[in-house]
């Protein structure tokens, strides 16, 4: 488990689907790194085996700047839709809580740090003997049975 994470039954958190989208393209950024590197390795032996003479600069440009863009942009849609799931502000990824928040793990804002006491929230399981009542409770306003 990530250091600064607690566990909380998934009742007890504010907004608990507030990083789904964020998730979702933190997972398709990391299968296309995979898949442009695959793609790369493919080209680059293509080259050297049947162009001998010719240029591996225009495999770098065809392959390293597709793939760079691409990444960006689903990074940047990941940014877009990183939230705090105990205020629902924006979280920034970075390099230090990007893989948290792809193996499922809510992040917590700056702010929100001192009241929930850790930088992730790992969601448990629905308690089926403490069911939550959608109609006359919202997520921001739960009471203890």
């Amino acid at each position: 488990m990530i250091e600064g994470a607690i566990e909380k039954p998934i009742d007890k958190i504010r907004y608990p689907s507030c990083t789904k989208k964020a998730r979702h393209y933190l997972v398709l950024a990391q299968i296309a790194i995979v898949v442009w590197f695959v793609l790369f390795a493919v080209l680059q032996y293509i080259a050297v085996r049947y162009f001998d003479g010719w240029p591996r600069i225009p495999i770098l440009l065809l392959v390293v700047l597709p793939a760079f863009i691409t990444i960006a942009c689903l990074y940047n849609a990941a940014n877009d839709n990183s939230k705090c799931c105990h205020c629902n502000s924006p979280v920034m990824i970075h390099r230090f809580n990007w893989l948290g928040i792809a193996s499922g793990l809510l992040p917590v804002c700056k702010r929100c740090r001192a009241i929930v006491g850790a930088e992730f929230i790992k969601p448990l399981p629905d308690n089926p003997a403490n069911p939550v009542n959608p109609v006359n409770e919202t997520p921001t306003e739960r009471s203890n049975p």
